[in-house]
């Protein structure tokens, strides 16, 4: 479905856009973070989960993670896209005691779901993933 805007609706749109990046991240799970890029060009959140909490005890900062995710390719397969990721993390001390900002990014492909799209696929590298897990499960 294609949605067509006159100038005045897409001015408001882009304001409207602009006002949420500038307001707080939610908290929520990576997946859904990398779903809403894909569906509305970027996204920006408060990545949860157990992985986090062990991050935050690494970094020694209670400041919460802050995930942002942009569409840099659009796949064929509906609903999939390769993402450029930041992820970041104020207040995070360093060993004179001063506080910095902890920064990272990538670039991954992925599909709302958190599957990763056919097209690009390696699959030698599949297979190999799918060996690991399986031993894993044993």
């Amino acid at each position: 479905m294609t949605i067509h805007l006159n100038a005045g609706l897409r001015a408001a749109a882009a304001a409207l856009s602009l006002l949420a990046l500038a307001a707080p991240a939610a908290a929520e799970q990576p997946l859904s973070i990398f779903a809403r890029a894909i569906g509305e060009g970027s996204a920006r959140g408060e990545p949860t989960g157990q992985q986090f909490q062990r991050m935050r005890e690494t970094t020694r900062s209670n400041a919460p993670f802050v995930m942002t995710a942009k569409v840099v390719k659009r796949f064929s397969q509906e609903g999939c896209a390769r993402l450029a990721i930041e992820l970041s993390q104020a207040d995070v001390p360093t060993k004179s005691g001063r506080l910095t900002t902890f920064q990272t990014g990538w670039e991954m492909n992925t599909c709302v779901d958190g599957t990763p799209p056919i097209e690009g696929r390696d699959p030698k590298a599949m297979a190999n993933l799918k060996a690991q897990l399986e031993a894993q499960r044993k």
